[in-house]
């Protein structure tokens, strides 16, 4: 309802959810790039000790309201490497090099970007260092807080 028309939405998400996400987004008229980006993250995760393959990536799909062009041909694998846990402020914190990325390829100087839950507030900070307006909606107060700790490190 807010995404401006001929703007990009990026979801990341799990595997098991892209059916009902794809379709979901389709209904509320988003164009859904057929197949999802990847996130290479260098390393994995161990959900089990020898009774899964280990978690080494992470999809997320590149969805647009209208025609925009990307600014770029980028592939659709990123390998950058996640964010060490012990600086991690939210579990599921994307690192700011991917984010930088996916904002530059997507928006011009000057735009907003917007992410509605901001985790950890690396989408707003990557933002302002590639010259967005970079805007975050967090509902947990802790992370909230640390939100506001790394803009003012960062300003």
């Amino acid at each position: 309802r807010v995404l401006k028309y001929d703007r990009h939405l990026y979801l990341f998400f799990g595997a098991e959810f892209y059916s009902p996400i794809r379709k979901l987004l389709e209904k509320h008229g988003f164009q859904v790039h057929p197949f999802p980006l990847i996130w290479d993250k260098g390393s994995g995760s161990y959900p089990s000790q020898q009774t899964s393959y280990v978690h080494s990536y992470e999809p997320f799909l590149w969805c647009c309201k209208g025609k925009r062009l990307l600014n770029g041909t980028p592939r659709d694998i990123f390998a950058i490497k996640r964010v060490p846990s012990e600086t991690k402020i939210h579990p599921t914190e994307k690192p700011a090099e991917l984010m930088r990325d996916l904002i530059k390829y997507s928006s011009l100087a000057g735009e907003v970007v917007l992410d509605p839950f901001a985790g950890s507030g690396v989408v707003v900070v990557a933002a302002k260092e590639c010259l967005r307006q970079g805007i975050g909606i967090e509902l947990d107060k802790v992370y909230y807080n640390s939100i506001c700790e790394r803009l003012k490190e960062t300003i």
